[in-house]
């Protein structure tokens, strides 16, 4: 479901090139979605992103909609605005901060 189904392919490529466009260089193989990219505590916030594309793409499967990149865009900055305003409140904001600064507003 993850890498397989045919409308799969075009979000994988199009969250590589959203890497792209923000700076990262890395190969989205099956392994490394099924796996993550490495334990290197660099590639956190990139991992956090493979795994949340994952859920929404299952989300999609039972909300009966087409995942598409769009939509998952959407997802990723309402959990980045849900996760900011839990690091306000635990006064972490800089580690969140530092964490997304690789991101494009």
């Amino acid at each position: 479901m993850f890498w397989e189904c045919p409308i799969i392919p075009d979000i994988w490529n199009n969250l590589n090139s959203f890497f792209q466009n923000n700076g990262i260089t890395i190969e989205l193989t099956l392994i490394n979605v099924l796996f993550g990219i490495s334990t290197n505590i660099h590639y956190k916030s990139i991992n956090q992103i493979i795994m949340l594309m994952k859920y929404y793409i299952f989300g999609s499967k039972y909300r009966k909609e087409v995942p598409n990149f769009n939509g998952f865009h959407h997802y990723l900055q309402n959990r980045i605005t849900i996760e900011r305003e839990i690091a306000t409140t635990k006064n972490k904001l800089n580690q969140h901060l530092q964490k997304w600064a690789f991101l494009k507003p």
